[in-house]
């Protein structure tokens, strides 16, 4: 259920990863009238978001939506939403539903976006993640406040308090899908790049202890297709 692609470079990366979306999307289209795409914040995707976005797609039929969310307004820079919005663009943009609604706390949020994404259209086709140097993928830290309920619980959305660190940066309170959600989307994508997080995804291939590195939950899933994207 694993399968690694890896590329060259930069150029390379996002042209595989285009085709491989844009394959996966035009299989799902042609079995269902609507899906639902996951996709996660941060840097490295950025560059694909603004190609997928060019593409002429039906995207009436597409439904869009966060896999976690740092519990920011959609002013503040760190907001994922406001990233994914500004890199995709018109119709696309239009598309995206985010997680951060105004509730003072992510637990305070969770009913009401469990019921929001319980309503997305299925399949939930293709989640696209990213890979951290500590191992954490979505929200999922390591050692986070709401980690063993966000790997155990069959809810959709999980509350995480991250505990503060370089990765985390000042923004610890997150809402994440939860390994149930995750692992009920058709096909994820886990793109990251460089040689220290190729690394991380080594040990979380083989690790015991999962819980150490959260990302080898999916890394040594049996159930879902996991493909590896990833360049130096």
């Amino acid at each position: 259920m694993l399968s690694e692609h890896r590329f060259t470079d930069q150029s390379a990366l996002l042209q595989g990863l285009r085709a491989f979306f844009l394959a996966r999307i035009e299989q799902a289209l042609a079995l269902h009238p609507r899906i639902t795409l996951l996709l996660s914040g941060g840097s490295t995707p950025l560059p694909f978001y603004r190609q997928l976005a060019q593409q002429a797609l039906p995207w009436e039929r597409l439904h869009l939506a966060l896999v976690d969310e740092r519990w920011v307004d959609l002013r503040d820079g760190a907001s994922n939403e406001r990233a994914l919005r500004e890199a995709l663009g018109g119709v696309a943009s239009a598309r995206l539903m985010g997680m951060y609604d105004g509730s003072p706390s992510a637990a305070a949020a969770l009913p009401a976006l469990n019921r929001r994404y319980a309503a997305l259209p299925r399949p939930w086709s293709v989640g696209l993640l990213g890979l951290g140097p500590d191992g954490h993928t979505a929200s999922l830290f390591p050692a986070a406040g709401g980690l063993d309920e966000a790997l155990c619980t069959s809810d959709l959305c999980a509350a995480i308090s991250a505990q503060p660190s370089a990765v985390t940066g000042e923004h610890t309170e997150r809402m994440s899908l939860s390994l149930n959600a995750l692992l009920n989307i058709e096909h994820l994508v886990l793109l990251f790049t460089g040689a220290e997080k190729w690394r991380v995804y080594e040990q979380a291939r083989d690790l015991t202890a999962r819980e150490r590195l959260p990302v080898s939950y999916l890394v040594q899933n049996d159930s879902t297709p996991l493909d590896i994207f990833w360049c130096p």
